[in-house]
């Protein structure tokens, strides 16, 4: 079973295993598969080469709904790999500079084009990651790697966010939204709206200082044009998608701009407006993070962490801890749709909530 992960106290950083030998133990599909039939086993650690080139020990690594799909082939990349698209850890062999320091990394070609987190050890480009905020545990850094990887990104591309921003979040309580909710308020938005479906996530948007909560269990249309003032939305965080792109576009302010990370895909086709697009000069953004470079999926976590650092930005729950070899048990949770992210601690639980040493 799980185990419910605590953040530790004391030391600043737990002490590393080493350079490790020449086995380990990981996660690998060896062709597109059901997660649940995903197994540990012995595999080689990864050789690093180049002057840029980490070897990282793997403390912790999230299992996100993304890596699903990867396992099932419905994101591309080669089979075999070790999956595992976010994480954090220490970095034990390659360039001086972040040799001993605590770092994390997810998106782009990890775990997809590339073996991923899965694994007692990552080979990784330097460039891929960066240091852990000041704060954070193994296990929340890896939780939080992606789903605040994904709304930077996002609201990078429907931005800029400021003073007189006003964002629409759809999925406001899930991870991915709730992380772009705390980054478009720790940008210093005015007011953020929040798109949630039922009272249990209404209830905890409100909690969480949403300014304004939609329901989308009731036509959420004209709630959300009124929500959103005369003037419109400035940006537009949308992880739903569906027919809740068409509302939005409504809500959307002259030259406003909408990000969409997802869709359901039996109900991915909107029927938006045209004449009110085209004539409120709207900007429709996709964003797959798989096609993050891994410098720019580095940059993004780096701008983050001040905001880790002064509190404005709170860590994805950890959902619970999980053995490589409880793997199964872990994607399985995942797809329940649970609240906050399981995480799997390739080295056991020593460690993998200690407190990471920050960024230089």
């Amino acid at each position: 079973m799980g185990r419910q992960a605590a953040r530790a106290s004391g030391a600043d950083q737990a002490p590393s295993a080493g350079t490790p030998a020449d086995g380990m133990l990981g996660v690998r599909a060896v062709s597109s598969m059901e997660p649940a039939l995903l197994q540990v086993e012995d595999i080689p650690v990864p050789s690093i080469d180049g002057p840029d080139q980490v070897l990282i020990e793997v403390r912790a690594a999230a299992v996100n709904r993304s890596d699903a799909l990867a396992c099932r082939g419905i994101l591309p990349g080669p089979f075999p790999r070790v999956l595992g698209r976010a994480f954090a850890g220490v970095v034990v062999a390659g360039t001086r500079e972040l040799l001993g320091r605590s770092v994390w990394g997810a998106g782009g070609e990890i775990g997809l084009s590339c073996d991923g987190a899965y694994a007692q050890y990552l080979a990784s480009s330097s460039t891929a990651v960066t240091p852990m905020p000041a704060g954070l545990s193994f296990a929340e850094a890896a939780a939080s790697a992606l789903s605040y990887l994904t709304a930077a990104a996002a609201l990078r591309l429907a931005g800029p966010v400021g003073r007189e921003s006003t964002v629409i979040v759809t999925g406001a309580v899930g991870g991915v939204g709730a992380a772009a909710a705390d980054v478009a308020r720790w940008l210093g938005a005015r007011r953020v709206i929040g798109v949630v479906k039922g009272a249990d996530e209404l209830s905890l948007a409100v909690a969480a200082g949403i300014d304004r909560v939609i329901d989308a269990d009731l036509p959420p249309g004209d709630r959300l044009v009124d929500a959103a003032g005369p003037t419109g939305a400035t940006s537009a965080v949308d992880v739903v998608g569906g027919p809740l792109t068409a509302d939005i576009t409504r809500a959307m302010g002259a030259r406003g701009k909408i990000c969409l990370l997802s869709s359901p895909p039996r109900d991915s086709v909107a029927a938006i407006d045209l004449l009110d697009f085209y004539r409120k000069e709207l900007h429709l953004l996709g964003l797959n993070t798989g096609r993050l470079t891994p410098a720019s999926a580095a940059a993004r976590l780096r701008e983050l962490a001040p905001g880790f650092g002064d509190g404005s930005l709170r860590p994805t729950p950890v959902y619970a801890t999980y053995s490589l070899g409880e793997v199964a048990q872990a994607f399985a949770a995942a797809e329940r749709g649970v609240r906050g992210r399981p995480v799997l601690l390739p080295h056991g639980p020593t460690g993998a909530d200690t407190v990471g040493t920050g960024t230089k």
